[in-house]
This record gives C-alpha cells, sequence and structure tokens, in this order.
C-alpha cells in the first residue's frame, strides 16, 4: 500500500483507482504528529571520525552528515564536547536539538540490526462538529540500516469510522493490498503486544486522545482502555466500536459501575443481549425492569449474573428478591444462575420451594447467602451419607443448623473410618508386598554370601539381612546407605556391611560392590570427604588394604572355598581394584 507526504503536506493514504473511496474523507497525518512518532523511538547520533572533528547523523532531528570540531564557529557546550569526545554507548545531548540521545559509532554499530524497532500508533481525528472519529492505525518501523537519519516508515492495517450508532472498520488483507470492510458488530483489535517479525513491542500508542473530549463521546471514559503499566493502549478500538454504536449505553453503564458488561463486550465479544436492549436510551426498557426492580437492583453490585438469576426466578414465579439473588450469587460463586436451577433439578423439587425454605432457615446473623450455603453442604453430606434425599424431612429438615451439624459430623466419621479402613489395606499390601520381596531376597542372599563372605584378621565381610538393616546402618553412621536399601534388596546394586569379627552386629563400615569391582567403602559421616572443610579421617581402602587387597583378589578369582566352606586365600599381595 502507498502513501503520500510531500513537504509540510499532510501524509494520506494514496487511493488507487476502483478501491475504497471513502479513505478520500480521512484527514492526513500533520508533520507535529509525525514528530510525536519520532519521539516515540530511542535517539541515537551515529558519528565517525572525520579530520580534526567528527560527522554526525542524528535519529532526532534527522541531521545529516553535520561536521562538528573544535575549530567550527560554535559554542562549545556540554553536548557538543560529549559528542566530540564521548564514546560508544555515552548516554548525553544531542548538539543540535537538545534531545536525549546515545551515541553510537559508525564502525561499531555497522547495520545497526540490533536497534531495528516496531512501534504501533493510531492516530485519532474528528470532523463534523465530533459527530465524526476517524481512527488510523499504522505499524511504523525504524532499522538504520540504511539511513541513520532516517524517519519512521509507516504502514496502514486497519482505518476506523466511528459516528452516532454507526462504526465502521477496513482491514488492509495481507495478500493483493485489498481492504476488507465491515459496519458495526465486534471489531479487531489492530494490534496485541507481543514480537512481530521477531522483535518485540508493547501495547500501541494513541495520538489525539484529546479530541474525543470535544467528540460526540465527550461524556464517556476511555481510561479505562489504558494498560496497567500506564505505557500504552489496549481494546481501544473495540471499546470506540461500542461506544459508538451505542452511546447513551455505554454512558450509562459506565456510571453504573456495570464495567462487566463492557469487559464482556470489549475482552469476550460477548453482548449479554438477553439482560441488556442495546440502544434503548431508558434505563428501564434497557434492562427490562421496572422501577421498583430497577432501584432493588442498583443496590446490589449490580453484576449480569444477579439480574440473569432474578429473571429466570421470576419467570418460575420463585419469588426471589434482587438481595436474595445477590446472596445466592455470593453463596454458589459467579455461575449461581446456571447452579441454582441445577440443584433444584438435582434434588428433585423447585426453585421456588427451595427459596421459601432457605428464607425460613435465614434470619439475623444466618443470611440467606449463609443459609443457601448451609442448605447445599448439609445436601452433599447427606447423599454421601445415602440418606434418601427425595423425602421432605430430609430435603428440608426442621432445623437446618442442626441437622446440618449432626449430618456433617456423621460423614466425616464415616469418611474417617473409611480413611482408616484404606490405610490398613494399604499397610496390609505393603507388608505382604515386603515378604514377597524377602523371600525372594533369600535366595540372593545366599547368592551374595557364598560369593562374597569373608573373614580374615579379626573383620568380617557380610551381607545385610533385610532392608531394615541397611537404613539402621545408614542412620548409625550418618550416610545416605539409607537410600539405597530397596535396591539391593532388588539387585540393582549390591551392599556389604565391614564389621569387626568380635561384633558383627555393630556398624564400622559400608561396602558397595559392582561385581568384583569395590566401588566404594565409607564409615562414619563419609569420614567428611563431602563437607567443606575435608576429611577428618583417612581413606579407609588405606587402613584396610590389608584386609581389602586379600578378599578383592579372592572375589576376582571366583570366591573358592574348601571342603569346609572356607575362602582359600592367594599368598600373593595384590591392590584393590576400584570401580
Amino acid at each position: 500500500m502507498g502513501y503520500e507526504h510531500k513537504g509540510t503536506q499532510p501524509m494520506k493514504i494514496a487511493v488507487q483507482e476502483g478501491k475504497e473511496k471513502a479513505f478520500e474523507e480521512f484527514p492526513g497525518l500533520k508533520q507535529e504528529e509525525l514528530d510525536t512518532v519520532n519521539d516515540y523511538y530511542d535517539h541515537y547520533l551515529f558519528y565517525e571520525k572525520s579530520g580534526n572533528g567528527r560527522k554526525f547523523w542524528s535519529s532526532c532531528c534527522h541531521q545529516k552528515e553535520r561536521f562538528l570540531s573544535m575549530t567550527t564557529e560554535q559554542e562549545i557546550t556540554p553536548a557538543v564536547r560529549d559528542a566530540l569526545w564521548g564514546r560508544h554507548g555515552l548516554v548525553t545531548s544531542c548538539p543540535f536539538c537538545g534531545k536525549t540521545v546515545e551515541l553510537k559509532a559508525k564502525g561499531t554499530a555497522k547495520n545497526c540490526k540490533g536497534l531495528e524497532t516496531y512501534i504501533p500508533v493510531i492516530f485519532l481525528s474528528t470532523a463534523d462538529n465530533g459527530e465524526t472519529i476517524y481512527a488510523q492505525a499504522y505499524w511504523t518501523n525504524k532499522d538504520y540500516d540504511h539511513n541513520w537519519a532516517t524517519e519512521p516508515l509507516y504502514m496502514a492495517t486497519y482505518v476506523y469510522r466511528f459516528r452516532r450508532g454507526e462504526a465502521v472498520q477496513w482491514e488492509h488483507g495481507s495478500y493483493g493490498g485489498a481492504w476488507y470492510k465491515q459496519v458495526n458488530g465486534f471489531f479487531r483489535e489492530p494490534f496485541r503486544s507481543g514480537i512481530y517479525l521477531f522483535i518485540h513491542y508493547d501495547d500501541y500508542q494513541v495520538i489525539g486522545m484529546e479530541c474525543l473530549k470535544e467528540s460526540f463521546l465527550k461524556y464517556i471514559d476511555f481510561t479505562v482502555c489504558r494498560n496497567r503499566r500506564e505505557s500504552g493502549w489496549w481494546n481501544l478500538m473495540r471499546f470506540l466500536s461500542m461506544a459508538a454504536q451505542y452511546p447513551e449505553n455505554v454512558e450509562m453503564l459506565q456510571k453504573a459501575g456495570m464495567t462487566d458488561v463492557l469487559d464482556d463486550w470489549t475482552r469476550r465479544q460477548k453482548k449479554n443481549a438477553a439482560n441488556i436492549t442495546w440502544g434503548e436510551k431508558d434505563p428501564r426498557k434497557a434492562f427490562r425492569l421496572d422501577g421498583g426492580e430497577l432501584k432493588a437492583f442498583m443496590v446490589t453490585r449490580r453484576s449480569m449474573s444477579v439480574l440473569t438469576l432474578y429473571k429466570r426466578a421470576k419467570q418460575q414465579k420463585a419469588g426471589l428478591t434482587m438481595e436474595e439473588c445477590q446472596g445466592i450469587i455470593d453463596a454458589l460463586s459467579w455461575s449461581a444462575e446456571k447452579e441454582l436451577p441445577k440443584l433444584a433439578k438435582e434434588y428433585g423439587t423447585t426453585i421456588k420451594d427451595l427459596v421459601r425454605y432457605i428464607r425460613r432457615q435465614s434470619g439475623g446473623e444466618r443470611t440467606f447467602g449463609t443459609a443457601f450455603r448451609t442448605w447445599k453442604d448439609y445436601m452433599t453430606a447427606a447423599e454421601a451419607m445415602g440418606m434418601r434425599i427425595y423425602r421432605d424431612d430430609v430435603r428440608y429438615p426442621k432445623d437446618l443448623w442442626t441437622a446440618h451439624e449432626e449430618t456433617t459430623e456423621q460423614n466425616r466419621k464415616r469418611l474417617e473410618k473409611e480413611r482408616q479402613k484404606e490405610m490398613r489395606k494399604q499397610r496390609v499390601a505393603q507388608a505382604k508386598k515386603e515378604r514377597i520381596a524377602l523371600l525372594a531376597y533369600a535366595e540372593r542372599k545366599k547368592e551374595l554370601e557364598k560369593r562374597y563372605g569373608y573373614a580374615a584378621e579379626g573383620l568380617v565381610i557380610r551381607v545385610p539381612e533385610n532392608r531394615g538393616e541397611i537404613v539402621a546402618e545408614g542412620k548409625a553412621l550418618q550416610h545416605c546407605v539409607g537410600g539405597y536399601a530397596d535396591r539391593h534388596i532388588d539387585g540393582a546394586v549390591t551392599i556389604l556391611f565391614l564389621r569387626k569379627e568380635s561384633a558383627p552386629d555393630k556398624p564400622l563400615l559400608t561396602v558397595e560392590m559392582n561385581g568384583d569391582k569395590l566401588v566404594q567403602i565409607h564409615g562414619y559421616k563419609n569420614e567428611g570427604l563431602y563437607t567443606t572443610k575435608g576429611r577428618f579421617a583417612p581413606d579407609p581402602r588405606e587402613v584396610y588394604k590389608d584386609f581389602l587387597n586379600p578378599w578383592l583378589d579372592w572375589v576376582a578369582k571366583g570366591s573358592r572355598r574348601n571342603t569346609k566352606g572356607e575362602p582359600v586365600r592367594s599368598r600373593q599381595k595384590v591392590e584393590v581394584q576400584i570401580a
């Protein structure tokens, strides 16, 4: 899509032959508006060395190849001094216009790809004494690739025209340059904060918001469309389209504080047509309520849920007041208008009978909402207890509060009993599992004792009896072998105990083996090996090498035994094998 921008003349959308003629009435963009857009961008002062000075290109005031040196006839201000001697990255003032800039050396910046920025901007303007509002949405971009003093580039994406009772949107298609028109209804927002062409951008900027104060929408508050950081705008075009189509309704809803209805339109494209007649200026006709009902509604929090519930109850002649509807909403959350009919149907009653009963049970500090919540809790417990909830004396007990206390207590005891039963069942299952594992381990233990069982020099290598003994070993020696217990029982690792022959049940050293290789051997607190202070005791492999070396050699050679089952030891000196 093309644009016309000649000198100081306004920039306008170039209308081609056969295209949308309505664009001809849109005002152009004024130079001061273009300057405002330029100031949205970070300003840079590019430079390169030239003779006894520097050449400059400024993105703020668009100076090109402007030469400065100490000999030029110009006052040497701090800004000029920084420009002449400042280094790449220095933040200072532009020596030509005074705006804040960052110095960028030509050689360091190179093609400036890291500086490319996109900023979405919407321009607002009015005509016909404020009876027509124009909005033009543009992607603006600076890439500094070929022109360091560049002005922003513009690409139109959406344009809008708002008049009393009418909103028109034109969307620029991605292919072929066609424009697609929509009149009234729900509009799309032109921009959302996120990523565009791999570059992050924030919510869009708006130029000309002040013109709305002189338009036919002057009594409507648009600041609700500011983002939370107040650094941009969002949903403004949807809000404007809604306000243009139904200005009196939007003004009325804002004054009533019913922002949830406006949010439904702008965020969820929900019109709430079941409760609001859009276009009706009289609040009673707009909400389809009489004077008394409207007054009662205004005393509540004025949500659509309250209004929906009230009207549904009214259709079924349930006799609910607005205040009671608000109490039900508080008790059942904002989906009460759906849940109340569902509960009445589920428990075989009507909304009218249910409301009459809740009203009898409430009073004083026990509000309608509290009574409703208590009844719902009671019915849940009664159903869980297997009570006949479809009988009136069960469904509507004479004293709800006592029935609730007794029934929920009985249900609590039932649940506790079931929990204890389940826990016993789990303990039995766990015990059975452990017995099966021990039976399987008994065979593995025999094989381990045959392969690793050894005694010499007053020391003995023995196999753990069960999982608990490994856990006890870890607690006694204060190291992590307890975490290996299950894996040892299952055969994933092999854990052995090195004990004194005179005290075979007293923990001394713990051994991990992988076949005939010694993986690790540790005693109390791993001898301090893994602490910041380091070892407080020598390596057990050195201390007990006269025992370990012959044992490991015996294991490596097949764990041979004599006819009495005693180990047949080698007479040669051997070294410990470490995995």
